[in-house]
């Protein structure tokens, strides 16, 4: 097994908000599924309410896109959404380092005039 550490926050305790609280959490990845005891499987039960959970959940989100594409929303790409674009430039300079007022600042200095 491969421990792993990662870093998380919340800004709500139990449904109240506070202020943002960080933490350090780890636990332990099996590396292959061979090593997996088979007390820690999903049983019978479970493993078919996951396939029917995930079948509902693909189909409720497909006719979800379908009922909006028809209602006339667009969907935000890249390419036709300037706050998508600022946001996904941000979070890279956000990853390198820069703090995130500036990177957004950034970010939209940077956006093509119209």
């Amino acid at each position: 097994m491969i421990k792993k550490s990662a870093d998380g926050s919340t800004k709500s305790a139990w449904g109240t908000p506070i202020d943002e609280l960080t933490y350090k959490f780890d636990w332990f990845e099996h590396e292959k599924f061979e090593d997996v005891p088979p007390s820690a499987l999903p049983n019978k039960a479970e493993q078919l309410k996951w396939v029917n959970d995930k079948a509902k959940s693909a189909a409720r989100q497909k006719t979800q896109d379908e009922a909006l594409v028809a209602a006339g929303h667009v969907k935000p790409t890249l390419q036709n959404n300037e706050e998508k674009r600022v946001r996904q430039i941000a979070a890279a300079l956000v990853a390198g380092g820069w703090s995130e007022e500036d990177a957004l600042a950034h970010a939209r200095s940077m956006q093509r005039p119209q």
